[in-house]
């Protein structure tokens, strides 16, 4: 199955776009820093990985550790 990491997830447009993803066959990944309820919590096909967006080797870390199709 096809992999997706996101950055964000948890807000309007994020969270419609998780539910595509998960619509189209995609496992998802949401990289957020945690301060927004995640209203994908206990699904099996939504990871959460939580840190800095402006932080560019938190995403060059979470980018190498998911190794995404999207």
């Amino acid at each position: 199955m096809d992999h997706a990491l996101l950055i964000g997830g948890t807000r309007f447009i994020g969270r419609h776009l998780v539910t595509e993803l998960l619509d189209h066959e995609y496992d998802v990944t949401i990289f957020t820093r945690g301060t927004h309820e995640n209203p994908f919590r206990g699904q099996s096909r939504v990871d959460h990985v939580a840190g800095d967006r402006t932080n560019e080797s938190e995403l060059e870390q979470v980018a190498t550790q998911i190794d995404p199709d999207v």
